[in-house]
């Protein structure tokens, strides 16, 4: 992905605030990001911003990607999030997709007690809002343990690489 956004002149920005460990599976929490910047680098176009930030309000977890994209007119927000729903324009022609990225996002979220927020405006951008809470409640029940590992908290150093290489750090567990 990094590559991606060096080949179009795409900026990073990255404020990784998360003082503590989150309780959740780092896996979704790979997935979610992954999902979330790769619509962001997809639909961003040449020399915008897209800036990843991550925040601590009480025990809610926040991850915020925002873009300079092309956006999202009004009227198709509420349909974005549904399994294969993609919002039809020029753009989206161009640029072809399954329509499962952000659905996957919505339910990962969900699944841990979160919930996703799109804000949008067509030829400014867009923002997914994820929050989460600090621990996660599991809800599958057949497999209570899949939600126990930790996410650690980023510091200075780490938050300079690339967002792709922060998802696959190793998680430790809590006990």
């Amino acid at each position: 992905m990094n590559n991606l956004a060096v080949d179009r002149s795409i900026q990073f920005v990255t404020d990784f605030a998360v003082p503590g460990p989150i309780v959740a599976d780092r896996r979704a929490i790979k997935q979610i990001t992954l999902n979330l910047v790769s619509n962001a680098l997809k639909f961003t176009p040449l020399g915008g911003r897209i800036r990843i930030r991550t925040e601590m309000t009480g025990d809610i977890a926040r991850l915020t990607v925002e873009d300079t994209g092309i956006g999202i007119p009004a009227e198709a927000l509420a349909q974005l999030g549904r399994p294969f729903v993609q919002v039809e324009n020029q753009m989206t022609r161009k640029h072809p997709g399954s329509g499962l990225g952000l659905a996957i996002a919505r339910s990962l979220t969900e699944l841990h007690g979160g919930t996703m927020r799109i804000e949008s405006q067509e030829g400014v951008g867009t923002t997914v809002i994820i929050d989460m809470p600090r621990i996660a409640s599991p809800t599958h029940t057949a497999d209570p343990l899949r939600l126990r590992n930790a996410i650690p908290p980023l510091s200075v150093k780490e938050a300079n690489i690339a967002p792709a290489a922060l998802a696959t750090r190793p998680a430790r567990s809590i006990h």
